[in-house]
Order: C-alpha cells, then structure tokens, then sequence
C-alpha cells in the first residue's frame, strides 16, 4: 500500500537525517522495499541512504542497479551509481553510467560534466577532461567547482599556469569569501 510505504519513507528519513538513527532509517528503508519491491524509487532512496549515511558504495551501486533493472529510462540511478563507482576508482564504469545520463536527459545538468571531466582527468585523457570542462563552464558560468577543478588539471597535470591562474581568478570573483 502506497500510503504506508511513504509513512516508512518519511520516517527513514526522519532517522536518518535528523535523529542519525541509521539502524531505525536501515529498518524502515528495508520495510518500503518489501512492501513496494518494483518500484525503483525505493531502491534510489535506499542506495542514497547507504551511500549519504553508511558510506557503503557496494551497496549503494547494488540498490541503483537494481532501480535500474526495474526502471532504465532513470537517468538518476545511473547518476548516483556513477558517483559510488567514482569513490570507488572505478572511473570506466563511472563514465560508462554519465553518458547514460548523458543520453537520458540532454539537460541534466552541470554536476553531470563537472564529474565526467574529473573521471576524465582521472584516467589521464586531459584532452577529453577540457573539452567536458568547457561543456559543462557554456551550461554554467557560475558553476565554481568547475573552475577550480580545471585549474587544478592545468596547474598539475599540464603545467599550464596562466591557464590555471584565470580559471583560480574566475573562482575567486565567483566565491570571494572562499
């Protein structure tokens, strides 16, 4: 029943984010999912859960894989499974999951490009890492965490530091009292 799957929802979260009951929220996470298996929202809000609260990234990529078995045209399981996979280091399957938001939802957002360029950098393809930046910089102008990343990739990945120095410059005029 709908009604009391919300009410375990809202108590979850209730546990989790304002009491840090984490073994309570964990129960009533486990509950919305018994009471509603098909629905691939209660696997994303228990994926969050285990990632936001638990730091346990395996976990949380299984409940967004299995939001995604039961719901593939999500691109917010893909994005939340790509961000675990990048804590994790795995930046191929992280990657692998963005394009999909990518493909998903065209407008996504900033966040989604600012992420796919770190994995890029990560892997060492600087070249795709400034092209994702410069993508993500036309979406959003103001995006700071965009600037200070890609001044980071030219100042020491490509020595590059009169690149760096107006990307660390936009940052500055961005978030002055940073």
């Amino acid at each position: 029943d709908s009604t009391y799957s919300l009410v375990y929802k809202n108590r979850a979260d209730l546990y989790s984010q304002n009491l840090n009951d984490n073994d309570s929220a964990l129960l009533d996470y486990n509950k919305l999912i018994e009471l509603e298996p098909e629905d691939s929202d209660n696997y994303y809000y228990r994926g969050r859960f285990y990632d936001d609260y638990l730091e346990d990234y395996d976990k949380a990529i299984e409940d967004f894989s299995k939001g995604i078995e039961l719901n593939s045209s999500d691109p917010d399981l893909y994005f939340e499974r790509g961000r675990n996979y990048y804590v994790l280091g795995n930046y191929k399957k992280s990657i692998a999951d963005f394009l999909t938001v990518e493909e998903l939802d065209p407008d996504y957002g900033v966040v989604l490009y600012n992420n796919l360029a770190v994995c890029y950098k990560n892997l060492n393809d600087y070249d795709k890492a400034l092209e994702i930046y410069a993508r993500a910089i036309k979406i959003d102008s103001t995006y700071s965490l965009v600037y200070k990343n890609r001044a980071d990739l030219y100042s020491q990945n490509l020595n590059d530091n009169d690149s760096a120095l107006l990307d660390y410059n936009k940052l500055i005029e961005l978030e002055p009292e940073d």
